[in-house]
């Protein structure tokens, strides 16, 4: 290899942490293609909603960065753990980019999205619900009484 060649090659360091852990957590659920389906995509996004959706969640689950510290976080992997070819940009995941995926995640029917999510998970780890009981007719209240 040529000396000019060397120089011009960078080791880069990236994580990879427990993102295969949660990427087969959300294949096997079928998560993606849930939010595909609630948060349809435009022509023109670069990054589709439910793509960064995913990120956010992927951040809950191994740590919580504040939303401002997102766009790091997420230079912080290799591009091909988000289905990316090439290098993960803070411009391209900048807190914009998920306030507006929270945004059509507010507007969505979150309800439906839930079931859909809850029945997939029963359905892929054969989930018995026989002895699940949701009770939802308790009620706790705190406070002082009224004089």
């Amino acid at each position: 290899m040529s000396p000019a060649a060397e120089a011009t090659e960078q080791i880069r360091r990236k994580r990879v942490g427990v993102m295969p852990l949660l990427q087969a957590v959300v294949q096997r659920l079928g998560f993606s293609e849930l939010l595909r389906h609630t948060l349809p995509g435009h022509g023109n996004e670069k990054v589709a909603a439910a793509d960064t959706l995913l990120l956010l969640v992927f951040n809950i689950a191994s740590g919580r960065q504040p939303l401002y510290e997102l766009p790091q976080w997420t230079t912080e992997f290799d591009g091909r753990l988000f289905g990316r070819t090439s290098e993960v940009s803070e411009a391209l995941f900048n807190d914009d980019r998920y306030g507006r995926a929270l945004d059509k995640l507010y507007a969505a029917d979150r309800a439906s999205l839930m079931t859909d999510l809850v029945l997939k998970l029963v359905q892929a780890t054969a989930l018995d619900l026989s002895q699940i009981h949701n009770d939802s007719t308790s009620v706790k209240t705190c406070g002082a009484p009224d004089p």
